[in-house]
């Protein structure tokens, strides 16, 4: 019952914007608020898997630079 009451909020939450800024819906993807917060998300995943045993030297890699550029 929580769950559905949850989805119901994110649609009416959802509906409320796209009605106030008459835009129409646009789906920012699984991975938005990775991308937007991208040293965070880095940084606390270093830190998970240092605590699990693990030495993390974080590397940019090629894909990864040019899907941001």
């Amino acid at each position: 019952m929580q769950m559905l009451m949850a989805v119901a909020h994110s649609l009416l939450v959802i509906a409320y914007h796209v009605i106030k800024r008459q835009e129409p819906y646009r789906e920012l993807g699984g991975n938005y608020f990775d991308e937007r917060r991208r040293t965070s998300v880095v940084n606390r995943l270093g830190r998970r898997l240092a605590k699990l045993g693990y030495a993390v030297v974080p590397l940019p890699s090629a894909a990864a630079g040019s899907a941001s550029a």
